[in-house]
């Protein structure tokens, strides 16, 4: 969470496990966002401020299902280069649950 200038958090607004999870990353880092899916990130202001960083790491909720999670991150490959596209290992960790 401190690696990256941004992180995007995906899941259900009233997932218990969605807001552990917003809480503990908006405590590493103060740009951190919450959506609960994809069409989310079609929001004017959120554009905004994810172009204003070099790089954002996404999380999801237990419950987030893999496809929006893969839409999330090509949306953010498209978007622009802010996406850090890690090793093996590091792209696993990204999709694992609390």
């Amino acid at each position: 969470a401190t690696n990256v200038d941004g992180i995007i958090v995906i899941g259900g607004k009233n997932s218990s496990n969605t807001k552990k999870l917003y809480h503990i990353a908006l405590e590493a880092n103060k740009n951190t966002f919450h959506i609960e899916k994809y069409s989310d990130l079609d929001d004017a202001l959120l554009k905004e401020e994810l172009s204003r960083l070099k790089s954002v790491g996404i999380t999801a909720g237990a419950s987030t299902p893999p496809e929006e999670i893969d839409k999330v991150e090509k949306f953010l490959l498209k978007f622009s280069s802010i996406y850090r596209k890690g090793d093996e290992k590091s792209m696993n960790q990204k999709k694992r649950r609390i």
